[in-house]
This record gives C-alpha cells, structure tokens and sequence, in this order.
C-alpha cells in the first residue's frame, strides 16, 4: 500500500509541474495539425510563411528567439512517460477491484 501512496504522489506532482508544458506542446501541435484555426492552410505551415507557424514549429524543436530549450521538451516528453506508467500502475488495482465486485 505504500508504493501506491508514493507513485500517486508521483503521479500528482509530475502532473501538476508539466500540465503547462504539455498545454503548450498541444496547442502549439493542434495548430500545426489544424492550421485554419489561426487562419493559415497547409502550405503557409510548410512554407514558414506564418510567422505564428514558424512560431509553433520552433516551440516544438525547443527553440524560442535565441534560446535553445530543448531541454524543457524532453523533460516534457520523460514526464508524459511517467505520468503514463504512473497511471497505468494505479489504475491496475483499481481494475482489478472492480472486476471482482
């Protein structure tokens, strides 16, 4: 019972630290993937003829002006994986209960 205490904290905090970068990582992807929402098609995307396009792209290779964050995507990717596997660890028992009731 303690290890699920310790990774549902786990859990909570990773989750609560990242939810602003991963808002972010999601946004920024659904208008890559949607363009029309900022009023841009397909090719502008392609193109980096929107500078909002170019905008999300560079979030997404972890650049921003002349900084370099790549650092800051894959501590949003490491964390997505422990959230991942935290909630898959914590759902099993909870399943199983449920199975048997």
């Amino acid at each position: 019972m303690r290890y699920i205490r310790i990774v549902r904290n786990v859990h909570l905090w990773v989750g609560v630290i990242l939810s602003f970068f991963i808002l972010i990582e999601s946004f920024t992807g659904l208008i890559q993937s949607e363009p029309w929402i900022i009023g841009a098609d397909q090719s502008q995307i392609h193109d980096n003829l929107s500078s909002f396009a170019h905008f999300t792209n560079s979030v997404h290779e972890g650049k921003i002006g002349t900084y370099n964050l790549k650092w800051v995507i894959d501590i949003t990717a490491i964390g997505l994986i422990i959230l991942t596997l935290t909630g898959i660890y914590l759902s099993v028992p909870f399943l199983r209960f449920r199975r048997n009731h």
